[in-house]
């Protein structure tokens, strides 16, 4: 293999959140590859040799690859995938929290594949609800950069982004759950911003009185769970995931009443742990269960709104307060506005434009385009069309068009 000094020029050091984690997973991300449109030849190798300083109160639990499979990593001993080729090897600093991690990224050419920036290993990390980790706490040394005859395009790079809770196959994405009402189907569409870069189908929830509501980290494992609620038996679970395979489903406290749905999920008491919102159709009532992980910790009545005809669409931290809003519509008038929140305290009204027709309902919350600001996903149940309102706050950057799915029983379950 020959041995490419001049690499080194095309390392970048990315660092993609300047703010600091609270009890938060994280995640380091550390990618290699051709230049995005490149091509190639059939085994030829290109890579990084690098050492990652991990500062105290962040240990790291595990190594992923961005696509395929999975590799653990241990505080001795190397672990190995396949294409790209990982080796990785932690050694802890003392008190076993720390330390330094020495990484092997190897992206193997095969035909007719293409490797894109954005390829990357990940290493996730545990942190602790005291610690104040920033991302510059992380710094990487480059050992070496690499490539045989024929590779010219070798990028690399790093990087730290917070574990968002609707991205499946953690690759900072926001991604798209869907449910069948009619059939119990499941399926994610794991998404690159608006385009689809793989789908997968679930386990079904064959009875169909078993809806969606929300997604969120409950046992704290830097992955979406999924929550749901049975509107006949008032049952509530969650569904322990691992990426898109269910590890476990865990029966959580019900609450009876038809009328009661689950209107999204958010961390209302800023503990680092998701909550639960609810509402009351027939009453106008809202409230929150303030949770530890699958347990209610407390129940919080907040401010009411009478009319049947406003529904929750989603929550998301729309004035960047770092606390969950609650976006409403009304599906009678067209009219949407959002609860602009301190914790479970409302503070102010703020109007977003209508859509007028009923049709439309909103899908759920993300942020699809990147830019750390929640955005709102729409679907036509006339039309079955897909789009997708980027935000600046309250106001409307733009608007996209994406993939429609042209079932009228498929629903998007992203609150």
């Amino acid at each position: 293999m020959k041995k490419t000094t001049t690499f080194f020029a095309l390392f970048m050091l990315l660092f993609t959140i300047d703010s600091y984690v609270h009890g938060k997973t994280i995640i380091l991300k550390i990618g290699t590859g051709i230049k995005a449109g490149m091509t190639p030849p059939a085994n030829q190798i290109g890579g990084i040799d690098s050492q990652i300083n991990v500062p105290v109160g962040a240990t790291p639990r595990l190594v992923e690859e961005g696509l395929p499979g999975q590799v653990d990593i241990t505080s001795s001993g190397v672990a190995v995938g396949i294409n790209p080729i990982i080796g990785a090897s932690y050694t802890a600093g003392s008190n076993n929290t720390g330390g330094t991690i020495r990484l092997i990224l190897v992206a193997q050419g095969q035909n007719n594949i293409t490797f894109g920036f954005g390829e990357f290993a990940s290493i996730v990390f545990n942190v602790s609800d005291s610690s104040t980790i920033k991302d510059s706490d992380f710094t990487y040394e480059p050992i070496d950069i690499y490539a045989s005859d024929g590779i010219t395009d070798l990028m690399s790079s790093i990087g730290i982004v917070t574990a968002k809770e609707k991205d499946f196959n953690s690759n900072s994405k926001t991604d798209i759950l869907w449910r069948n009402s009619s059939t119990g189907q499941n399926a994610i569409w794991l998404m690159n911003d608006t385009s689809i870069r793989r789908e997968f189908l679930l386990v079904s929830h064959a009875a169909t009185s078993w809806v969606i509501g929300g997604i969120g980290d409950f046992n704290a494992d830097g992955k979406p769970d999924i929550l749901w609620r049975n509107s006949s038996s008032g049952q509530n679970q969650i569904s322990l995931m691992n990426g898109t395979s269910v590890t476990s489903d865990v029966s959580i406290q019900s609450l009876s009443g038809t009328s009661w749905s689950i209107g999204g999920i958010g961390d209302f008491n800023t503990d680092g742990k998701p909550d639960i919102l609810w509402r009351d159709s027939s009453t106008g009532q809202n409230q929150v269960w303030l949770m530890d992980g699958t347990s209610v910790n407390s129940t919080i009545t907040i401010r009411s709104l009478a009319s049947a005809s406003w529904r929750i669409g989603g929550t998301g931290d729309f004035d960047a307060d770092g606390k969950p809003d609650i976006l409403w519509r009304n599906s009678s008038t067209g009219q949407n506005t959002l609860w602009l929140m301190d914790g479970t305290i409302y503070k102010i009204s703020a109007s977003i434009p209508s859509r007028y027709s009923a049709s439309w309902s909103v899908g759920g919350i993300g942020d699809f385009d990147a830019d750390g600001k929640p955005d709102i996903l729409w679907r036509n149940s006339s039309t079955t069309q897909n789009d997708i309102w980027f935000m600046n706050g309250t106001i409307i950057k733009s608007g996209a068009l994406i993939q429609s799915l042209p079932y009228a029983y498929w629903n998007i379950e992203l609150h």
